[in-house]
């Protein structure tokens, strides 16, 4: 394929420096061929292949608000007068998921501009989930048994967004299915799939470096980045050029989704001439 294949990681909040790896991308005319995401990065994996570019997701991040994330106040509270414990997520997911839907029509997967993978688990047998876009050339690069062509995009974002216990799980028949960053935070090996040649990965998890440790939800965190990141070193190794994006905050504030914007913008400025290298080197 021309172009790259790009791999966005999961990382809450920290998934907008996606967005100023897009605006890199496109302002140095880097053609991007085919392009995955998991959980956050999924999200905008999504509307970046319903045709929204970077410009216009910039000023779409900065409209983002918490009050998206709604809290199943009443399940909580029959959760702990009723008998029946049936609370499977402290968040519905379903504003979030109208948000995505607003941003991209209302699309199936088959109705995206490009090539896009995102990925989820299916947390009953704890095997990967692939929603694509398109079918793959190379289907011996995917590591998941289910591959689904045939559901809004909207439902495949808010799958791959569901971190367990947080977000309520999307159910699909007889599947339950949660943040695909429990299998498969950086999914490069998709793009290989598709029959991309130059793969970039974008992780925005833990990358190997000592971090300082001060209160409970900093080693709560850290413990989830210990495991993701000891399953992905094989993973991640399979990509052309992997990015670890430094500079990063946790704040959901325009501030904090600015400061992660402009993290990932001068991430891929430092990169650029490597994978335009590459480009040449593939043509």
């Amino acid at each position: 394929m021309n172009g790259i294949g790009l791999a966005l990681s999961g990382g809450g909040t920290l998934g907008f420096a996606h967005v100023g790896v897009l605006k890199a991308l496109e302002e140095a005319h880097v053609p991007i061929a085919a392009i995955s995401g998991t959980s956050a990065g999924s999200m905008v994996a999504a509307i970046y292949a319903c045709g929204m570019r970077a410009a216009e997701m910039e000023s779409v991040a900065y409209t983002f608000r918490t009050s998206y994330f709604d809290i199943d106040y009443w399940g909580i509270v029959k959760a702990l007068f009723s008998r029946k414990k049936d609370l499977l997520g402290f968040l519905k997911g379903d504003r979030l998921q109208q948000w995505v839907r607003d941003l991209c029509g209302n699309r199936m997967l088959a109705e995206a501009e490009m090539p896009c993978a995102l990925i989820a688990t299916d947390l009953t047998c704890a095997e990967e989930v692939v929603f694509t876009t398109r079918p793959f050339t190379q289907p011996r690069h995917l590591t998941a048994k289910q591959i689904i062509e045939d559901a809004p995009i909207d439902v495949a974002v808010r799958a791959s967004i569901a971190f367990p216990g947080a977000f309520q799980p999307v159910r699909r028949g007889n599947d339950l299915l949660v943040d695909g960053g429990l299998l498969n935070d950086l999914p490069v090996n998709v793009l290989h799939a598709y029959g991309c040649t130059i793969t970039v990965g974008i992780n925005l998890g833990y990358e190997g470096t000592p971090r300082p440790l001060n209160n409970l939800w900093d080693i709560a965190n850290q413990s989830i980045n210990t495991m993701i990141y000891n399953l992905e070193m094989d993973r991640a190794k399979r990509a052309t050029v992997i990015l670890d994006i430094q500079g990063t905050t946790q704040r959901w504030d325009q501030a904090g989704i600015r400061q992660n914007i402009q993290a990932g913008y001068d991430a891929t400025l430092r990169w650029l001439d490597r994978i335009d290298m590459l480009l040449k080197a593939n043509a």
